[in-house]
């Protein structure tokens, strides 16, 4: 579409498409609805109208009722991206959205939170296909959840960009490491990693775990204090050798009350 700016020296502007355009910037929600539901857009001009984040919802709904405006994937992307996408059409869209879009999505600070939620959804759902250099761009960029996703996959080159990853938060590795049927290697790499390896409540965790290696958990017990260890000892997942070594931690403090308490 031709703008003003835009015009070749010599070369006459096309007036029609100069006014259309100018309404396409300016109209507000009634006009916008009047003029979606008699004009045939092409993509250049529903992209411009769509870099409007004033659209209401409506007017978005409109844009997603034509189905041979849908088939261009920009317009798709556009609308999903939108601040005021309504959820059911958003959702629609989630379907139809490349891997690196929905990566886009689940971050994007001014998309609907409920559809970054479901875009990590979307990308969880789709690891299954995914080729393991994807997922280790995924582990370098994705959000909490995916990342946690791909720790579960039990992928030891996964392990170091999905853990040093900024977005990975405590709370979503203590949900890790509260499932019992994580992996040992998962286990013994969160508790051998240099992030994770100095927290108190990761501790905890990693000792609650019953696929917790003997060999971490005598790195441990030394920085855990003596009122969580008798705590631990109640513990039911937790293996017969591990209780040993916690009663044995606790007799050695009762020799050197120096350490911690």
């Amino acid at each position: 579409m031709a703008k003003p700016d835009d015009i070749t020296p010599g070369v006459q502007p096309d007036a029609d498409a100069i006014t259309l355009a100018a309404e396409l910037s300016t109209s507000g929600a009634d006009d916008l609805l009047g003029l979606l539901s008699h004009s045939i857009l092409n993509e250049t001009q529903l992209l411009l109208l769509l870099e409007r984040k004033d659209l209401p919802a409506s007017v978005l709904d409109e844009i997603g009722r034509h189905r041979d405006w849908l088939r261009s994937y920009r317009v798709k992307r556009a609308i999903a991206f939108h601040p005021h996408v309504p959820r059911t059409l958003g959702v629609r869209l989630l379907r139809d959205l490349l891997l690196v879009d929905l990566v886009r999505l689940s971050l994007a600070p001014v998309a609907v939170a409920d559809l970054r939620h479901l875009a990590e959804d979307q990308i969880v759902s789709r690891l299954g296909q995914v080729s393991l250099g994807e997922k280790i761009t995924l582990a370098k960029r994705a959000a909490a959840r995916v990342l946690a996703a791909l720790i579960m996959e039990g992928v030891p080159r996964l392990f170091e960009p999905a853990l040093r990853n900024h977005r990975l938060t405590e709370s979503q590795v203590l949900k890790l490491l509260a499932n019992h049927r994580l992996p040992e290697r998962v286990v013994l790499a969160i508790g051998s990693h240099s992030r994770w390896e100095s927290l108190p409540n990761i501790h905890l965790a990693l000792l609650r775990h019953p696929e917790m290696p003997l060999e971490l958990a005598a790195k441990t017990l030394p920085h855990v204090t003596k009122a969580d260890l008798k705590a631990l000892l109640t513990v039911k997942t937790i293996s017969a050798k591990l209780k040993r070594a916690i009663e044995n931690e606790l007799k050695q403090r009762e020799v050197s009350p120096q350490k911690s308490t």
